[in-house]
């Protein structure tokens, strides 16, 4: 049998090095200047293949007995860091369109194997062929290959092998090596002569892998620092009157690192990055094909759920909110089909008249089920725990327990190890007074007035960092970390300041950095929020308690607002997760029809 062996070359940038060369002159005056000079070095792959024999053949073989060919070594060498993939197929197309095995003079031919069969040799029927790879003994079995289809037969995660542009007959070893052998089993009614078709081998180099923390940092566009006005306000107040061209403050961007706080990522090894992008003129159509403005930020898992990321973490994983399910086409983009479900946040208090102590309780994720209701000022820590006794965060609220137990039980365990259970989620509860000044959990009350109709008014930290304090910029930190930030536990029954899976809620903080301002403001880009669903949702923060007693958490609205309700109001439920830093995605553009896809 004659084999045709081909070679194929990839073009693929598997790495590079640069040098920074520092150049001195001097003058007669003895003065020295320096400029730097940036010199990068492209090193381009090699890849080759080599057969230690230009044809299989199977001689004189005897009717009735079944017999196998000298085997012949396929050689591969590259220096793709990816390694390779081998395959094979017979015919060539042209001379030999099928996959037999034909004669010249006669209409008789050898059948192939089929691709599944797995046949010892003693297991042939007359007049058949197939291959066979590896050392080959009696126990060997058999397969055939596919007419003008590739067989993959060896595929490399990476090179071991020795990097040569002519080839490595004789230098390649290990997984560069692929012994490749052919039977074959005739009849006595067989004629005579020689049979014949190709077989192709094809090498290709693997394509390196594709991180999804590396694909934001390439869409980066600069970086939005502090400054002396609201960075909420600076990314959602336009410089033009057309919200959907304008793009001075458009991109995913770098989160100035003096803001960042180290308690809310175990790490803080890596630059932080969020979406903050202008959409097409149609809201809640960010990342569609063809939108020269739109920032690509869909990605697919492989159970069929879609997700939108918000921002990198420190410890270089990427977060993300829940955005529906994959239809076959795309992923959902708005409404009831961008969400789980709809749940209230917490149960309401039992107290028919006084029930303002267990309101305030009700707006933590995990709360102090044991508050009571009372007629005098109780302390912060009590009502929210504090660094000497997390212990008052004894219950689940409502949504906590849905997330958990109902929705990630059923659909996301087989992904616990891919995502960050060092990834922060932060509920934060510190309080400021209606004078906007912070109150101490060891030693402030929450005030309380003798008339069950009159409440002070309390803000928590996201209200204000939000819009209550000019100068004021949402935080990626957590003040209260003992008890407010949210972490991933094994064996967790999620109550404290635990998760029972890697899995919670996007904050106030994190929403206002991508973009969506609060209600009250009349020039921002809110309706044009990649957040914006058309239906509320619930955030992680707590809000406030207004004059009246009632205690608030924070949504976002249909119209992609920053806004609050009373915890047991029922909204829209769309978990976070934060992939582990290292995940690799393949194909996609990141677009609502084309998703990056976790592997």
């Amino acid at each position: 049998m004659k084999v045709k062996s081909v070679f194929r070359k990839v073009n693929i940038i598997i790495g590079g090095m640069v040098l920074e060369l520092v150049i001195l002159a001097r003058g007669a005056s003895g003065l020295g200047y320096q400029n730097n000079v940036g010199v990068s070095f492209t090193f381009e792959p090699v890849l080759a293949i080599n057969l230690s024999s230009n044809a299989l053949i199977i001689p004189n073989l005897t009717p009735g007995s079944s017999a196998y060919s000298n085997t012949i070594t396929i050689n591969v060498a590259t220096n793709n860091i990816a390694g390779y993939t081998l395959s094979a197929k017979v015919g060539d197309g042209n001379t030999y369109t099928n996959d037999k095995l034909t004669n010249a003079s006669s209409s008789t031919v050898f059948d192939n194997l089929s691709s599944s069969s797995n046949l010892t040799l003693s297991q042939f029927n007359d007049n058949v062929w197939g291959y066979a790879l590896g050392t080959i003994d009696s126990n060997t079995t058999y397969s055939g290959l596919v007419y003008n289809t590739d067989t993959v037969i060896n595929a490399t995660t990476n090179n071991t092998g020795t990097a040569a542009s002519s080839g490595c007959v004789s230098t390649c070893s290990g997984t560069n090596s692929t012994n490749f052998t052919i039977a074959a089993k005739a009849s006595s009614t067989q004629a005579s002569g020689d049979y014949s078709n190709v077989i192709i081998f094809t090498v290709v180099g693997n394509r390196p892998p594709e991180y999804l923390y590396d694909k934001v940092a390439e869409l980066s566009r600069g970086t939005l620092a502090q400054n002396s006005i609201s960075l909420t306000d600076a990314i959602t107040t336009p410089t033009s009157t057309n919200k959907a061209t304008d793009t001075s403050n458009s991109g995913v961007f770098i989160y100035d690192a003096t803001l960042r706080g180290a308690a809310s990522d175990a790490s803080n090894d890596h630059t932080i990055y969020f979406y903050r992008g202008i959409l097409e003129t149609n809201p809640g159509t960010y990342g569609s094909a063809g939108s020269a403005n739109a920032y690509p930020n869909y990605v697919k898992l492989s159970n069929n759920t879609c997700w939108r990321i918000v921002r990198t973490t420190g410890s270089g994983g990427v977060k993300m909110i829940y955005n529906g399910t994959w239809t076959g086409s795309t992923c959902a983009n708005s409404s009831s089909s961008a969400q789980l479900t709809t749940r209230s946040f917490a149960s309401k208090g039992t107290s028919a008249n006084s029930t303002w102590f267990r309101n305030m309780a009700y707006v933590g994720y995990t709360f102090n089920n044991d508050v009571t209701d009372s007629t005098t000022n109780t302390p912060l820590s009590t009502i929210f725990g504090s660094d000497t006794h997390p212990e008052y965060n004894n219950t689940r609220s409502n949504i906590k327990a849905y997330i958990e137990d109902i929705w990630y039980a059923s659909n996301m365990t087989a992904y616990t190890n891919k995502l960050e259970a060092s990834a922060g989620y932060c509920a934060d509860r510190t309080v400021y007074n209606s004078s906007i000044v912070l109150q101490s959990e060891s030693t402030e009350t929450l005030p309380y007035s003798s008339s069950t109709t009159e409440y002070n008014y309390a803000a928590f930290g996201a209200r204000v960092r939000s819009y209550t304090i000019a100068g004021a910029t949402p935080s990626y930190a957590c003040p209260r970390s003992t008890v407010d930030l949210y972490r991933y536990v094994v064996g967790s029954t999620g109550t404290s300041n635990e998760l029972k899976y890697p899995a919670a809620l996007l904050t106030a903080d994190e929403v206002a950095l991508a973009g969506s301002g609060w209600g009250a403001s009349s020039t921002n880009y809110s309706a044009q929020s990649f957040l914006r669903s058309g239906s509320h949702f619930w955030l992680l923060s707590p809000h406030s308690r207004d004059s009246s007693g009632i205690a608030n958490v924070f949504i976002l609205n249909s119209g992609g607002l920053l806004y609050l309700d009373m915890f047991n109001y029922s909204y829209g439920v769309r978990p976070a997760i934060s992939l582990i830093p290292g995940t690799i995605i393949s194909g996609g553009s990141g677009i609502a029809t084309d998703p990056w896809t976790v592997e």
